[in-house]
């Protein structure tokens, strides 16, 4: 079984993080790491670090962790996601049928770091966020990225000034692939959970593009971030 593996991204050079993007399957963790790495060095001597954890939950199933914490204590927080992804994992079976299985397991794997007492954390289960407290630099900044294109321009970032869950669908996933649709993905931010912004996504895309539009405007969830075929962005509410 594979051991979580922290990393303290505390490098005058960013070399650590930087090691970290390489090896990760998360697009939206790799962009969360790259945002965080120009103002890392002037903290490089700081007490307070990011803790980076990363585990195998089931095959198809990766879980990647942020925990912002003191340095002394990255042995403690290892210890505590470690046993949070072995209740994860008894939760599979019964669960593996759900389509928003990585929402329920998200949303447990948050609960039990948070009520062991870590405030600032980022858990990411490969689209399916739950973002707590602040970043190592200030609030969690969560970017919702068309990775059908090389244009770095294409994206969104979703400052997160409070706790929020964050679900992104996409044509690509494996419980969608049959759908014809006109977009290329729905992301949704709630405050109702991991489960509930992956419900919320899959019904929109689902739905389509218009009916997308009026279900998460009816939905009146914090934020809604529809990519079309064209690679257009459309925000619900409206961004300014």
């Amino acid at each position: 079984m594979m051991q979580p593996r922290p990393v303290v991204i505390a490098s005058p050079k960013g070399e650590a993080i930087s090691r970290y993007c390489r090896g990760i399957a998360s697009s939206c963790f790799a962009a969360l790491a790259v945002l965080a790495m120009t103002t890392l060095t002037s903290q490089a001597h700081a007490e307070t670090v990011q803790i980076i954890l990363e585990e195998t939950i089931a095959p198809d199933i990766q879980a990647h962790v942020l925990v912002v914490a003191d340095s002394s204590q990255k042995t403690q927080v290892k210890e505590t996601f470690k046993q949070a992804v072995t209740d994860a994992r008894e939760i599979l079976d019964p669960l593996r049928t759900d389509p928003l299985l990585k929402g329920h397991l998200a949303d447990q794997i948050a609960e039990q770091l948070t009520r062991a007492g870590w405030e600032n954390i980022f858990v990411d289960l490969g689209g399916i966020v739950v973002a707590r407290g602040k970043d190592f630099n200030g609030v969690w900044k969560i970017p919702v990225v068309d990775d059908t294109t090389a244009n770095a321009h294409h994206a969104f970032v979703f400052k997160a000034f409070q706790d929020v869950a964050v679900a992104t669908v996409r044509g690509s996933d494996k419980n969608v692939t049959d759908l014809s649709n006109d977009l290329k993905s729905v992301t949704v931010f709630t405050n109702e959970g991991a489960a509930k912004a992956q419900d919320l996504a899959l019904t929109g895309y689902s739905a389509g593009l218009n009916r997308a539009q009026k279900l998460l405007k009816k939905a009146a969830v914090e934020r809604s971030v529809l990519i079309d075929q064209n690679g257009r962005f459309i925000q619900i509410p409206e961004g300014k």
